[in-house]
């Protein structure tokens, strides 16, 4: 008898996850939309390309405000690959603050990296 619990045990221990490895490799979606950011188009509505690769809309200027109520610096980001997030002015939920709080734990590691 105890021969073939430890049996219905190992095949339940090893079946049971193959199983559920084989339905979401196979019946799943594993794979997410990248966003699509918008190419720079000529006068002819062709994609503007430099050196076989494309080029896409940059942001010259920001008009921001902190937090605190005084202007964001003109140029800080000069030359780098920054994100910016827009938040709302006055209510700050829950998913605000876990915004915030990620935002600025990537600030505190693009400072650490060195491009």
């Amino acid at each position: 008898m105890k021969k073939y619990f430890k049996a219905g045990l190992l095949i339940f221990t090893l079946v049971i996850p193959a199983l559920v490895f084989t339905f979401l490799r196979f019946f799943a979606t594993n794979h997410y939309n990248i966003p699509f950011y918008y190419p720079l188009r000529d006068v002819n509505g062709h994609i503007m390309l430099s050196n076989k690769d494309t080029l896409f809309y940059s942001v010259q200027e920001l008009n921001v405000k902190m937090p605190d109520g005084t202007d964001f610096p003109a140029h800080p980001f000069a030359g780098k690959l920054t994100v910016i997030h827009y938040q709302p002015e006055k209510v700050c939920d829950d998913s605000c603050q876990l915004v915030l709080s990620n935002l600025e734990r990537i600030y505190g590691l693009r400072e650490k990296i060195h491009l």
